[in-house]
């Protein structure tokens, strides 16, 4: 096939073609568009503007989570509480404890929905 110049191009493939590359502009993160306008600049943000949000735990929360850990398997009550204790994500608990991510995140979920089971009244 013979390459067409612009004008033997019909206008709707012009169109269809230049959007498609604006729209891959835009979405690219190594396009130039992307590091002048769409890059998020964290120096720009006044620490002002974050409001102070104060978290508490309720306690009562906490009890009754250590009592129904120790009614489950050894495994994944220790592995939960490890979780809970670091106040670290899956990805560095598994790096630490040695044990694979995909084993890690779907043994807390296990445990995260026996607990949310338990605490709606409903037995497994």
């Amino acid at each position: 096939m013979k390459n067409k110049r612009v004008t033997e191009i019909p206008d709707d493939q012009k169109i269809y073609f230049f959007t498609k590359i604006v729209r891959n502009q835009y979405n690219s993160e190594s396009s130039k568009y992307h590091y002048t306008y769409r890059k998020y600049k964290f120096n720009d943000m006044v620490e002002s503007d974050i409001p102070e949000i104060e978290y508490q735990e309720d306690e009562f929360n906490m009890e009754w989570v250590q009592e129904q850990l120790k009614t489950i398997d050894w495994y994944y009550a220790r592995l939960f509480q490890l979780y809970i204790d670091e106040g670290c994500s899956v990805t560095k608990l598994s790096k630490r404890t040695t044990i694979p991510i995909n084993s890690v995140s779907r043994d807390i979920n296990k445990v995260r929905r026996q607990l949310k089971q338990l605490r709606n009244g409903m037995r497994m």
